[in-house]
């Protein structure tokens, strides 16, 4: 791992087995925004330095442009914050 996560709210919650060596780089981080689960992870069907994010009910193993994870938590937050705003422009001004 290249940096530390920018924020102490994410949690790794990577499932390591015993066969991994001592020490083993997390792949798997979350974090908790209200009700959405927000977590940033490997996947095997893609390249090892590909991180990908999925946000319960928001998204779902979709590819990131950063390859540190520390950059990748943080365009995974932002991607909350785009789907965020765009279901309010949906619902527009509301009485």
């Amino acid at each position: 791992m290249k940096t530390k996560p920018k924020t102490s709210r994410w949690e790794d919650v990577t499932s390591y087995s015993r066969n991994e060596p001592h020490g083993a780089d997390p792949r798997v981080w979350r974090t908790t925004l209200g009700p959405v689960r927000l977590t940033v992870h490997r996947h095997i069907h893609y390249p090892p330095d590909t991180w990908l994010a999925s946000a319960s009910g928001m998204f779902d193993a979709t590819p990131l442009r950063a390859k540190d994870v520390g950059e990748a938590q943080i365009e995974a937050l932002r991607m909350v914050r785009e789907w965020c705003e765009s279901v309010l422009r949906e619902v527009g001004d509301v009485p």
